[in-house]
């Protein structure tokens, strides 16, 4: 893609939960044409498709893409969310993303999620 106009400014979302999410699911089913075509209908060109410890549903929104849908997006983005025992001072969770290139995706599994290790 080449702008020959200088900057163009585009919508972002590198959160975005699915209807399966583990963690926080604010979905009431697992409607998964409702969220495609709302995306659809959104003028977002990149996502990070969240999840907790996982990127089960990046690879579904991914071949839903493949199968021509969201023609509006032209960069989808593995983010895992990990949520922590810490708190903030307000009692907030802490929340940390890793968000992964597209270009590596296979491999997030085996040579990341695979490798951590969790103590208390």
């Amino acid at each position: 893609m080449k702008i020959n106009r200088g900057s163009e400014w585009n919508i972002w979302d590198l959160h975005i939960h699915t209807p399966e999410t583990w963690l926080n699911n604010n979905f009431k089913h697992k409607d998964w044409e409702t969220y495609i075509t709302t995306i659809e209908n959104k003028n977002v060109k990149v996502l990070g498709i969240t999840n907790y410890f996982n990127v089960e549903d990046y690879f579904k929104v991914k071949d839903f893409k493949k199968s021509g849908r969201l023609e509006n997006v032209e960069l989808i983005l593995p983010n895992i969310e990990f949520r922590l025992n810490d708190f903030t001072s307000k009692n907030k969770g802490v929340n940390f993303h890793v968000i992964f290139s597209g270009k590596v995706d296979e491999y997030i599994q085996e040579l990341f999620l695979d490798k951590l290790s969790f103590s208390n």
